[in-house]
């Protein structure tokens, strides 16, 4: 079974995975308004607005953008 993992890029240009409980709350936006709508998630001891439709997650202090992308990940 397939399942979304949410990565995150930092300012290395270095793919991150999200928290697996913050990966699933991104998915759930994702899934349930069809890449709509946007989630606040806790990254790093930061807040960040999260955009799937835009494929970005906004920092809700500085307003610094990174891009996030979506992989598929084999379920054990």
């Amino acid at each position: 079974e397939k399942k979304g993992q949410w990565q995150w890029q930092d300012k290395d240009g270095r793919w991150r995975d999200h928290a697996g409980e913050t990966s699933d709350k991104i998915e759930h936006v994702y899934q349930t308004r069809h890449g709509k709508g946007t989630v606040v998630v806790e990254c790093e001891n930061e807040k960040y607005r999260v955009i799937p439709e835009k494929k970005c997650q906004r920092n809700v202090s500085t307003g610094a953008e990174y891009p996030i992308r979506r992989i598929e990940v084999t379920m054990r």
